[in-house]
């Protein structure tokens, strides 16, 4: 009957675990499928020994599998109950092995397909990643107490291959004194069955691995994949927080400047109500020239009448008089028609400058509410543009 099984081991972390693994189960057999059994139990608790880290498991488990590679006959020559418990030993640890790859990969997948979706926020992603490692280290502590199930196992089931080694001795003997015995051979022919349904066994098992190893690279793939899309998603997040800052610099001066520009305005409209109070006073002083016109106007009818009366009263006298009083006459006239031509132009002139000092502020505080108006709508549309740029 052969029997051909040996781990594919080529992983740095686990070289001296491999290297065990490989002296131990490419020893020649002593003719005893018990024996072999269990070296290939030894070999196995030692290699599971040497990945105790979970990164290192991890890397180890795509590379370790049941793989029919190498090849080791051995004639069975006996069999007992006991050295076939002792050989199934190494089946049940990986049954282990399996259901904790299995588990990993569902975790690891439905951990991946919770945490694709959200991505762009990076605190969701890490408490995904801490719970995820939380998880991986219960998982590493329940490994690490099955391995030390399996070191206690290991050491019974030393105490008992020298027990069985003493009666597979004995049994050989007897065994070469009973070969023609035919109950024996038909003894042989089961555990031959037997022994080939524990390798188609150990076929699936090595193709169930197989696809879990597959699995587990796809999820290291889409791992490195989701870690790059962290790290643009991260450079993205930090040029918008860059251009956020900017644009907030960029704001806080456009506020200096609306403050400014406010503080400009209300000095304006305190210019242009002094030159409003001032426009008042300088009515109320035109108003009281035009008052003392008219009375002027009013004294010069009363001298005009008074000069009538003189003429009147004085017809008599010479000429010389009559023009000395059509000059003096001539003279007020003259007078007084400058003084109301300066009063007039004075009044002229400074109603025209402040008309021209009221229109020049209207002017200035349209271009500067225009300015303002149009500053306001473009700070709006930036706010607004970061707002969209934020969300």
């Amino acid at each position: 009957m052969e029997v051909c099984f040996l781990p594919c081991l080529n992983n740095r972390a686990t070289e001296a675990s491999a290297a065990v693994f490989h002296v131990i189960v490419t020893l020649p057999p002593n003719g005893s499928f018990s024996s072999y059994c269990l070296r290939l139990s030894v070999a196995g608790l030692l290699v599971m020994w040497g990945c105790r880290n979970w990164r290192r498991w991890r890397k180890f488990s795509r590379l370790v599998r049941p793989d029919w590679c190498s090849l080791a006959r051995t004639t069975m020559t006996c069999w007992k109950p006991t050295a076939f418990c002792a050989g199934t030993l190494y089946w049940q640890k990986w049954e282990i092995i399996s259901c904790l790859s299995v588990r990993f990969s569902e975790e690891a997948t439905d951990s991946l397909a919770t945490s694709l979706p959200s991505v762009p926020n990076l605190q969701q992603v890490e408490e995904a990643r801490d719970t995820e490692m939380t998880d991986l280290n219960a998982l590493t502590e329940e490994f690490t107490r099955r391995m030390g199930e399996s070191e206690r196992k290991l050491q019974a089931v030393l105490k008992e291959k020298e027990t069985l080694k003493h009666q597979l001795q004995m049994a050989e003997g007897e065994l070469a004194k009973r070969s023609s015995d035919t109950s024996l051979q038909a003894l042989l022919e089961e555990k031959d069955e037997q022994i080939a349904g524990l390798m188609e066994e150990g076929e699936k098992l090595s193709k169930q691995q197989l696809q879990n190893s597959n699995i587990i690279k796809k999820l290291r793939t889409k791992e490195k994949e989701n870690e790059g899309v962290i790290a643009s998603q991260k450079k993205k997040l930090e040029q918008q927080t860059e251009e956020l800052e900017q644009l907030k610099k960029v704001l806080d001066v456009k506020e200096d400047m609306e403050k400014n520009q406010a503080d400009a305005i209300k000095q304006l409209n305190a210019a242009v109500q002094m030159l409003e109070k001032e426009k008042a006073k300088m009515k109320i002083d035109v108003d009281s020239a035009d008052e003392k016109i008219r009375g002027l106007q009013a004294t010069l009818d009363n001298s005009y009448k008074e000069i009538a009366e003189l003429h009147k009263s004085n017809a008599a006298q010479d000429s010389r008089a009559q023009q000395a009083a059509l000059s003096a006459e001539m003279q007020v006239r003259e007078e007084l028609k400058m003084a109301m031509e300066q009063e007039g132009q004075r009044y002229r002139q400074e109603r025209e400058a402040l008309i021209t000092q009221i229109e020049d502020l209207r002017l200035s505080m349209a271009r500067m509410e225009k300015d303002h108006n149009r500053r306001e709508e473009i700070l709006k549309q930036e706010i607004s543009d970061l707002q969209m740029v934020c969300a």
